[in-house]
């Protein structure tokens, strides 16, 4: 009789404790950063400065593994003109906390041998569709001159507003 194929249960799937003791359900995915260069099955990508300003990943790059459009993850901000959004690619500085995001995740089983697999979430994109809850964190952070604030928002960049208009303290919208 042959073996039944088993079907682990997702381990991205997990319960974290949130800032006030309280249990949640969360998601874990991720993305593996090189793929072994025998493995490597599609384009070989350029690591960008922004992720290795040391050339450390890069050096590791000489031995056998590579980094490939599988281990990217793309960094995207979308804007809507005349009902029609458009993506461009972005720092991943952009993106903060209070940002409104979709996020692209791809599910994959992965065999471990003896008939059973392993459920993988793979990280694959993360879009920015709204950032005005960021700005309006650090804008309110700096009128207030509050320095715990400050802290929490200092790398939200603020950026300029459909009108082209830099979004700071004194352009503010409450």
């Amino acid at each position: 009789m042959p073996k039944k194929s088993m079907l682990r249960p997702a381990d991205f799937i997990t319960t974290r404790s949130n800032m006030l003791g309280e249990d949640e359900s969360t998601i874990d995915f991720s993305n593996r950063f090189f793929t072994l260069r025998k493995h490597a099955t599609t384009d070989i990508l350029p690591i960008q400065k922004e992720l290795d300003p040391f050339d450390c990943l890069s050096n590791t790059r000489k031995h056998k593994y590579e980094y490939t459009e599988d281990n990217e993850i793309r960094i995207m901000e979308a804007k809507s003109k005349d009902n029609e959004w458009k993506f461009k690619k972005i720092k991943s500085s952009k993106i903060a906390v209070g940002n409104i995001v979709e996020v692209q995740v791809n599910f994959t089983l992965i065999p471990l041998g003896n008939n059973e697999y392993s459920l993988k979430a793979i990280f694959r994109e993360v879009a920015c569709f709204d950032n005005t809850l960021a700005m309006k964190a650090a804008v309110k952070a700096q009128e207030e001159e509050d320095d715990e604030a400050l802290l929490w928002v200092k790398n939200i960049k603020l950026t300029n507003n459909e009108d082209g208009v830099w979004a700071g303290p004194s352009t503010a919208v409450n």
